[in-house]
């Protein structure tokens, strides 16, 4: 599995996608390679090994001198139970260094600290001797107050700029992805404690503005939502939504008409209308009816609703839809800049 001969090779370099931290490029040895996704405020990093994926979570909006947290997932491959439990203990093993933190997958999470200086810094993938095998390098954003946790108004002066030191809970969240507080955090994991209906749920990432979790999968419905950051708690009331889609065929025949049915659920006592974002995933194969992306407004009293899009066969094959929460993460409440810093 490691070739000492492979590390000698010379690595090729990969640019991906741009992102709010900066543009990231993912050097390569041998098979191990890159990614990079955004979602809900995660900048998210999958390493591609034989032994499968190895995801690293960070907050979508690093800058010079900040602390933060990230988490660190597996997603093991293999023909069988067997073989996919013996790749899980295998990933497991690799390191990720980043900054000043060196962390070994299997622990979970990790927080580390960037000097106020640094613009660009290497998320390194390392196996258990050291090696290095793969390369992400992020470039961070200059130390500045966000324009998020300023008051826009026109005319507004740097003394009169607002300054956000409650926390923004979300209201709504759906089942099995990332959810966004916004506030004052110190970006470490160690001081911070998310409930969803009086149970702990996982962390994803956190930074001096934000933290991301994951909304739970086993509530579905209004429950309630608990946030504690360095001894400051706040409590919401919330809701986790559950969206599922359905097709009559998951392969067509080219010029053939079938539907997708998408199913809300958890809706009860929400009085107003909720965005669910349709995505057409293979565009090539199918045209979805409104459009291949697009936004659908949803309501039940019943707490549960429904709807059909049509789609036609543009070749033979099988095609994929989905759909989730399309929502911007809620602002804190604002309050005046303390004197000591009016001039930032």
């Amino acid at each position: 599995m490691r070739s000492y001969l492979a590390w000698s090779l010379a690595f090729i370099s990969l640019v991906c996608l741009s992102m709010p931290i900066g543009m990231a490029e993912s050097k390569r040895f041998n098979q191990i390679f890159g990614t990079l996704s955004l979602a809900m405020g995660i900048a998210s990093v999958s390493f591609h090994t034989p032994q499968g994926r190895i995801i690293v979570n960070l907050p979508d909006d690093i800058s010079s001198g900040d602390t933060i947290s990230g988490s660190v997932q597996i997603d093991p491959v293999g023909r069988n139970d067997n073989e996919r439990i013996k790749n899980q203990k295998l990933l497991d093993e690799y390191v990720i260094f980043l900054a000043n933190a060196q962390t070994v997958v299997k622990d979970g999470d990790f927080t580390c600290q960037f000097s106020d200086s640094q613009a660009v810094s290497d998320l390194i993938l390392k196996d258990r001797y050291g090696a290095i095998l793969c390369v992400q390098a992020l470039r961070l954003q200059p130390s500045l107050m966000p324009a998020a946790f300023q008051d826009t108004g026109r005319g507004a002066s740097k003394s009169t700029k607002a300054y956000r030191q409650d926390f923004g809970l979300p209201k709504l969240g759906e089942t099995g992805r990332p959810a966004e507080c916004l506030g004052e955090f110190d970006g470490n994991f160690g001081n911070t404690e998310i409930k969803v209906g009086g149970k702990s749920v996982m962390m994803l990432a956190e930074s001096p503005r934000k933290l991301i979790f994951e909304s739970p999968t086993e509530t579905v419905g209004p429950t309630f939502i608990e946030l504690t950051e360095n001894g400051r708690s706040k409590q919401a009331n919330f809701s986790n939504l559950a969206i599922k889609v359905s097709m009559l065929h998951d392969q067509i025949t080219k010029g053939q008409c079938s539907s997708v049915l998408i199913k809300v659920a958890g809706l009860t006592g929400i009085s107003y209308t909720v965005p669910i974002r349709v995505v057409n995933r293979t565009p090539q194969v199918v045209s979805l009816a409104g459009g291949n992306t697009q936004v659908l407004y949803v309501s039940a009293k019943s707490g549960t609703a429904e709807h059909s899009l049509r789609v036609r066969a543009l070749e033979s094959g099988k095609f994929a839809v989905v759909a989730f929460l399309d929502l911007k993460p809620d602002l804190p409440a604002a309050k005046k800049k303390p004197d000591w810093d009016a001039d930032l």
